[in-house]
């Protein structure tokens, strides 16, 4: 049977802007190794499979072209839009049962996609700056160390200008880097980031949902304020709402449909 397939920039309402990513409407659960097939055929930074439990539950996974990851932000936007959009008798409201992370809740308030996320534990990691301004080539204000490494950055136009040696930041201990500066005075917003991630097969994510549930806890306590609004400051560009809430972070978002067709597996 055929699987319905969707183009999806998530983070934008633009048709080349914001994060790529393919949305699967699958009947049941499958291979890993099939889903991953298909993330590596799609080449784009990550493929979203999801499934239906009940009318409001769906289980969920999402690939990288080489990896399964464990959270992703631009994926699930762009599954609970085509849910809400192309699924007859969808409520507003949908549960996705991660494989490692618990569920995500996401809801649809006039057109943005509010989504309830973990928030990530770091730490100070001074200790590296000179390493990491060797590898980086700039003095970094701050360093934190979770799951990813947070480099903040003296200005926007350190972020936006940045040109990065992919091999070494692959070379790494961390997931992927997170460049980050407070937005210029003059902007509409409170924060800019870029990431990159070559560890699991993407040099450079043009927006990523998963690196707020570090930025947000981050800018929100050094700007004093629990609802932000960020930019990612890669080539296609995309624009997040943030609030930061005692133990979880809502992300808002819009995204558009690109394109949409069909997988064949078999003839």
């Amino acid at each position: 049977m055929p699987i319905p397939f969707y183009v999806v920039n998530s983070f934008t309402q633009q048709a080349f802007n914001g994060n790529p990513a393919a949305v699967c409407i699958m009947q049941s659960p499958t291979a890993p190794n099939i889903l991953q097939s298909i993330a590596a055929q799609n080449n784009l930074s990550e493929t979203a499979f999801v499934w239906p439990v009940d009318n409001e539950t769906y289980d969920i996974r999402w690939f990288t072209p080489t990896h399964e990851v464990s959270l992703c932000g631009h994926a699930p936007l762009a599954a609970a839009v085509v849910l809400f959009t192309t699924q007859t008798k969808v409520p507003q409201r949908l549960r996705f049962c991660t494989q490692t992370e618990g569920d995500l809740f996401l809801e649809n308030i006039n057109g943005t996609v509010w989504m309830d996320f973990p928030l990530w534990e770091f730490q100070p990691a001074n200790e590296h700056t000179a390493m990491i301004q060797d590898v980086l080539g700039f003095q970094p204000l701050d360093i934190q160390a979770g799951k990813d490494l947070l480099v903040v950055a003296p200005n926007e136009a350190t972020v936006a200008e940045f040109n990065p040696c992919i091999e070494r930041i692959a070379a790494l201990p961390y997931r992927g880097v997170i460049i980050t500066a407070q937005a210029s005075p003059d902007s509409d917003y409170d924060f800019v980031s870029r990431f990159f991630c070559p560890q699991i097969g993407i040099d450079e994510d043009p927006v990523t949902g998963s690196t707020h549930c570090m930025l947000v806890p981050y800018w929100a306590q050094k700007l004093g304020k629990n609802a932000l609004k960020a930019k990612q400051l890669s080539a296609r560009g995309g624009e997040l709402q943030c609030q930061l809430w005692p133990t979880r972070l809502k992300l808002g978002g819009t995204a558009r449909l690109f394109s949409s067709g069909q997988i064949h597996l078999t003839e």
